[in-house]
């Protein structure tokens, strides 16, 4: 750190995020609240210059000021840890008469964090293995911090940063071998074996039993649950790393496979063990210190001895869900500020912006332009998305900018001369009904004059182009697929945008008028002709381009209802939108909807070909050139991956590249139609836009898509186990009454004895609760499962 800079230890007033992040003159990158980077490269995206910051602080889930510790900014930190139980308070109380005074945070957990200048010569690396001493870790050339005014973190102490004095720097370059030993109360005996606690130990035996015997349609979860728990205790130092793994993939590979189910393959299996294992990494766990419990065991298990009860694990709030990736903004281009602007005048996250946006950009553009990789390989531009949420969660609102405000105003213009159009086509009309007239007159005068013995005149020709023309049109709501088939082959051959609040319904009810449904709308996405024809129709629907956009809306607790259908690919086309809530606040400005209506105006006029025969065609965009490698290096990893994994997620993998190719037609459009002054359509998809459009679903969409199928994959214990949580949460109740709950509470899911039972076992589990005593009256035990008295501390 530069001499005589002192970072303020107090935000100033009506500051917003990033300016306290400038103001501050140091390296600093976007976290969220739980300390994980909104950026894809992390602290290395830290930077001092204030529009960059501006940017990346611009980003979903921006919540926290992430400093780089080490050569960045000038100084290392030595992080006195007490989460978890960890004793770092120990360790300072007994060596703060050995520090100099120093600049020094307050953490939110209560810790601290010391700054310290570099020391010269020496390069002190990034390390949290309590070097130091237990519960002291040392952030340093290659880590990072998370630095105050963010919320819960405070300055403590806003001297400069000092000299590490000279045995700490030793502490923090010695080997991990020569590190402190634990105080006694934190020994663990490993009596039992060499490789963890005995805690440990029978966890680690537990979950591989459970994983074993896991029933067919549980195995994923089973693996991915016994990796989170597994994890979480080589963490938090209860079991070694490589042995413990070791055993969960050794048991991961004997699971059988259910009949009629491809077999599971070896690679499949270890990437769900790693990736569980590595998700419980980042949530350490230890045994209660006292009287080494084992797994599963109540307080009245220790007559005369209460041990202290596990941290509950709030993740079974969400069913373990994955945490949703940040919404990489930047690609976005011009958009990006609108877009922020729209989400906080609806207090929604910028995510349920982006989806209505995206769909809406694809719709308009429509069949008038479609992106090609080389020739033989062409993709409409249209965009299948679904934002999902709670209910009062904000979709609506935030889609109400594209949807209310722009579209609308779309549509008006594209009436244009439609109502010279009718009157033209009434007029012709009448001309067709009168030469029809006077054909039947002529047949009847000749009937009548048979002395002449002329023939009937045969009718006129039909006028092939006489047919009504209908309004154009580009949003559409409830409707079957007959009436948008008319839809796409009279008025609107451009493509239509379906919107649907809740989407839901649509997807459950889609066979409901005829078989051919599902049919209809999965051809729908790939833009081929197709042909309705139905008894009750006079004539059949052609279309020659059979392509429409999606956006709608549902909740988490309708996904596994959604995706209970068979795989037929139609779920892995749509594009999920599901961030975490943001807290309400005053928005700072509202979006200038009239810059973004005037954007949609440049869309709107772009025309569709026309064949040699006169019929409307796309017409083709091609990839550039240059852009071509990146998308055989896309379409690579892609397929590594699809090999990796199973169910829908395997689909959405394999219709990733397709995916990419769309979306770098529509970002190049929208790009264009957002940039100032004039410029011609784009002709030419670039490589900036295919790199931007591949990230975007690398780093987004298919993280997402993981988030919203893994949540609709839970088993019906985890949604019992996450109700009861939730009912937990919300009325503070002190016990489980197993009988009350049955009786007057009638949770969903949780209306029979044996469920409750297994919704709060896996709450004991998961720590919330304890196992129960069984006290009551004589023949009729009061069974009650007390609630974890920690738990109120964390949800506090």
């Amino acid at each position: 750190m530069e001499a005589g800079h002192h970072p303020r230890p107090l935000p100033l007033p009506g500051l917003s995020l990033a300016d306290e992040a400038t103001a501050l003159g140091l390296p600093c990158f976007p976290c969220r609240l739980d300390r994980v980077p909104v950026t894809a490269n992390g602290f290395k995206d830290a930077t001092r210059d204030p529009d960059t910051i501006r940017h990346l602080f611009s980003r979903s889930g921006a919540a926290a000021i992430g400093v780089p510790t080490g050569r960045a900014s000038g100084f290392n930190v030595i992080d006195v840890d007490v989460k978890h139980g960890k004793p770092g308070m120990e360790w300072y109380a007994a060596h703060r008469h050995r520090l100099p005074r120093t600049r020094t945070h307050r953490t939110q957990n209560g810790g601290l964090h010391l700054l310290f200048r570099l020391p010269p010569g020496v390069e002190i690396r990034n390390d949290q293995k309590a070097r130091v001493a237990p519960g002291v870790d040392v952030r340093g050339e290659g880590g990072y911090v998370i630095y105050p005014p963010t919320p819960g973190y405070t300055v403590e102490d806003d001297a400069e940063p000092a000299e590490m004095p000279g045995w700490l720097v030793e502490a923090c370059l010695r080997p991990k071998s020569q590190a402190v030993e634990p105080a006694p109360r934190r020994e663990r005996s490993k009596t039992d074996s060499t490789h963890g606690t005995p805690y440990g130990v029978q966890a680690l035996a537990g979950e591989c039993e459970a994983i074993r015997r896991a029933p067919f349609g549980e195995q994923e979860h089973t693996i991915n649950s016994a990796g989170l728990k597994i994890g979480s205790l080589v963490a938090g130092g209860e079991l070694e790393e490589e042995p413990a793994l070791a055993e969960l993939l050794a048991a991961a590979r004997s699971v059988p496979s259910a009949p009629g189910r491809e077999p599971w393959s070896q690679r499949e299996l270890e990437v769900k063990v790693r990736r569980g294992f590595a998700d419980g990494q980042r949530q350490p766990r230890q045994a209660p210190p006292r009287g080494e419990p084992l797994p599963q065991r109540s307080l009245a298990d220790e007559p005369g001895e209460e041990a202290p009860p596990e941290t509950p694990d709030l993740r079974v709030l969400r069913l373990h869900r994955r945490p949703p990736p940040a919404l990489p903004l930047d690609v976005f281009g011009p958009w990006q500020g609108w877009m922020v602007d729209a989400a906080e005048a609806a207090a929604a996250p910028v995510d349920y912006v982006a989806a209505p946006l995206l769909a809406a950009v694809s719709a308009v553009i429509g069949n008038a332009r479609w992106a090609q990789a080389y020739s033989g390989w062409e993709e409409p531009p249209h965009l299948w998305c679904v934002s999902v949420g709670d209910s009062g969660g904000s979709k609506s609102p935030g889609a109400d900018a594209v949807i209310s405000g722009v579209l609308p105003a779309i549509e008006e213009r594209m009436a244009g001369d439609f109502p010279n159009r009718l009157r033209e086509w009434q007029a012709a009309s009448e001309i067709e009904k009168a030469r029809k007239e006077q054909w039947a007159q002529a047949v009847r005068d000749a009937l009548n004059d048979k002395s002449k013995g002329a023939a009937p005149p045969l009718p006129p020709a039909p006028d092939s182009d006489l047919v009504e023309p209908m309004a154009p049109q580009l949003v559409m709501h409830d409707v079957t697929h007959e009436q948008v088939a008319l839809r796409l082959s009279n008025g609107s051959p451009k493509g239509l945008l379906m919107v649907r609040d809740e989407l839901a319904g649509h997807l459950k009810g889609m066979n409901r008028y005829s078989e051919a449904a599902r049919a209809f709308w999965l051809e729908s996405y790939g833009g081929r002709s197709y042909r309705v024809d139905r008894v009750k129709l006079p004539v059949p629907i052609n279309v020659r381009h059979l392509a429409v956009a999606w956006w709608g809306g549902t909740q988490p607790s309708r996904l596994a209802e959604i995706m209970g259908e068979a795989d037929d690919g139609l779920l892995a086309r749509h594009v999920w939108f599901w961030p975490d809530p943001v807290p309400f606040d005053l928005p700072s400005k509202a979006p200038n909807m009239q810059w973004a209506i005037d954007a949609f105006e440049r869309l709107r006029p772009l025309e569709m070909g026309l064949t040699s025969d006169g019929h409307p065609e796309p017409v083709v965009v091609q990839l550039a050139d240059d852009a071509l490698p990146a998308l055989r290096d896309f379409g690579r990893e892609m397929f590594e991956r699809q090999q990796d994994a199973g169910g829908l997620l395997n689909s959405a993998f394999g219709k990733a590249r397709g995916l990419a190719l769309r979306l770098s037609l529509v970002l190049e459009y929208l790009w264009w139609a957002g940039e100032t002054g004039v410029r011609a359509p784009p002709t030419v998809i670039t490589r900036r836009a295919f790199l931007a459009a591949a990230t975007l679903v690398a780093e987004y969409i298919l993280p997402m898509a993981e988030r919203v199928y893994g949540d609709a994959a839970a088993s019906p214990g985890d949604r019992g186990a996450a109700t009861l949580a939730r009912w937990i949460a919300k009325t503070r109740s002190k016990e489980v009454h197993v009988r009350a709950l049955q009786r007057d509470v009638r949770l969903p899911g949780l209306n029979e004895a044996k469920a409750i039972h297994d919704a709060a076992r896996a709450l004991v589990d998961a720590g919330w609760l304890l196992l129960p005593g069984g006290s009551g009256a004589p023949g009729r035990p009061r069974v009650s499962y007390p609630v974890n008295p920690v738990l109120w501390t964390m949800l506090s």
